[in-house]
């Protein structure tokens, strides 16, 4: 190599971190990302997307074929899921008297993971929508082409919008793996009685004992930012994700002259609705 490159061996630390990746569902495994959705791949950048293929056939076009007859050839329906990434991250800077204290790193990468959660999760579900040509970030869920149960809330003693979401993902061929739902929605429907003068809860006794929280035997994941005036009913099979390694990284030489640790932390990840009939929403009385 000609004397005159710049290259990493050569580049003092600051211009060449080490960083350490860690799976996600090692990390952060709370993240709705990983539990809701079903992943396709990673990618590295704005610009590159992951391209899902999906192949269907339509079964009314499959004929009965008299014995000695020639079979037809059907030409099969072809889509494809385009996700696109963004990557949320954060830097900290610690001095090294503090990165010192007993328990203080551990402290700070625990916060720091924490909100690297609380954001990812956020912009998973809420993110709006990028203004064309823009593709980033990308559209959370909920900006995203899905089904709404209209005119059909969860109100005291009547769980039939619930039902009714729940099959509409199964009259798509789908099954429901999850609902997702605020602590305070939750709250709301754990409360619901079975209305008149009974008194009982509605859920009954049975599923208050479950070890896994569950409405009409499909599991609740309770996470504080779905939205508290309605429940996410999904099939993760309908939402396809791509994101890569929760990327950690310190360096006591970027703020050398400050005489300070810097521990960067950095996710990447993008996720689609690639079936609108198998994410649905159902709201709850005010």
């Amino acid at each position: 190599m000609p004397s005159n490159v710049f290259s990493t061996p050569d580049a003092v630390k600051a211009l060449a971190m080490d960083v350490k990746g860690v799976a996600p569902k090692d990390i952060i495994p709370e993240a709705l990302i990983i539990q809701a959705t079903t992943k396709a791949g990673n990618v590295e950048g704005d610009a590159p997307a992951v391209l899902v293929p999906y192949v269907s056939f339509d079964p009314d076009d499959i004929p009965f074929v008299p014995e000695g007859n020639v079979i037809p050839e059907l030409e099969p329906d072809d889509a494809q899921a385009v996700i696109h990434t963004s990557k949320v991250g954060l830097i900290v800077p610690i001095s090294v008297e503090q990165y010192g204290q007993d328990d203080a790193a551990a402290l700070i990468s625990d916060a720091a993971r924490e909100a690297l959660v609380r954001k990812a999760n956020r912009a998973f579900l809420a993110q709006a929508a990028p203004v064309a040509p823009a593709i980033n970030p990308p559209a959370g869920l909920l900006h995203q082409p899905l089904t709404e149960i209209d005119g059909d809330i969860i109100t005291a003693g009547n769980l039939d919008a619930l039902v009714d979401a729940i099959a509409t993902i199964e009259a798509d061929g789908g099954k429901a793996s999850q609902i997702l739902a605020n602590p305070l929605a939750w709250a709301q429907v754990s409360k619901l009685k079975l209305g008149g003068e009974s008194q009982a809860p509605l859920l009954g006794n049975a599923a208050q004992a479950q070890p896994q929280r569950q409405l009409l035997n499909v599991p609740v994941v309770v996470d504080r930012d779905v939205p508290a005036d309605r429940l996410v009913v999904l099939d993760k099979q309908g939402v396809i994700s791509a994101y890569g390694q929760v990327l950690v990284a310190t360096s006591k030489e970027y703020l050398w002259n400050q005489q300070s640790v810097a521990l960067m932390v950095t996710f990447r990840f993008g996720a689609v609705v690639a079936k609108p009939n198998r994410v649905v929403t159902v709201a709850l009385e005010a």
